[in-house]
C-alpha cells in the first residue's frame, strides 16, 4: 500500500491511500498517533523540538503494540536519526504485522505531510524495508515536493 499521510492534531491521517489488494488494518481516513507509524515520525522528525516536546506533553506516548516506542528519550533519539536520514520506519509498532517506510514531504520549507508504503511483515523486511522501498519513497516525496513548489 501506498499512502499520503498528512498531520491533524496529534495523529497521521491517510488522507490517499492505493493498495495492490492486500488487506492491511490501514484504511483511506485512519488515524494513527504520529509517535507510532513511519510517516507520523518523519513528520514529527522535520519538526522544532519545541513541537516535539508539546506532542510528548499533550498527546503522551501509547502503546499501540509491543514495539511502539513509549519512551520520550527514546523517541528523541529516534526522531533524531529520522532526522539525518530522512526516513522514518514502522516495524510492527502501529500494527502487529505491518511494517512501513515514509519520508517527509515539505512545501516551502514547512513539512506538510508523508509519503509511506506499508505491507505485510513477510515481505517488507531485509533489503527490501531497509535499501529498495527507501530509494523508492525518498524518489517520489521529491517529486511530490517538486511538484508542490512549482
Amino acid at each position: 500500500m501506498a499512502a499520503l499521510v498528512v498531520p491533524e492534531f496529534g495523529h497521521a491521517v491517510y488522507a490517499v491511500t492505493a493498495s495492490s489488494g492486500r488487506e492491511l488494518p490501514i484504511r483511506l481516513g485512519s488515524r494513527v498517533p504520529l509517535h507510532a507509524t513511519a510517516p507520523g515520525k518523519a513528520v514529527l522528525a522535520a519538526a522544532p523540538s519545541t513541537v516535539i516536546e508539546e506532542y510528548i506533553e499533550t498527546h503522551g506516548l501509547a502503546a499501540l503494540t509491543r514495539r511502539t516506542t513509549t519512551s520520550a528519550a527514546d523517541l528523541r533519539d529516534e526522531l533524531g536519526v529520522i532526522s539525518d536520514r530522512g526516513l522514518a520506519f514502522d516495524r510492527d509498532e502501529a500494527f502487529e504485522g505491518v511494517r512501513s517506510v515514509a519520508a517527509p514531504i515539505r512545501c516551502q520549507d514547512e513539512v506538510v505531510g508523508a509519503l509511506a508504503v506499508a505491507g505485510p511483515g513477510e515481505r517488507f523486511s531485509g533489503k527490501r524495508l531497509e535499501e529498495d522501498l527507501p530509494g523508492l519513497v525518498l524518489t517520489h516525496a521529491n517529486d511530490i515536493e517538486l511538484s508542490l513548489s512549482q
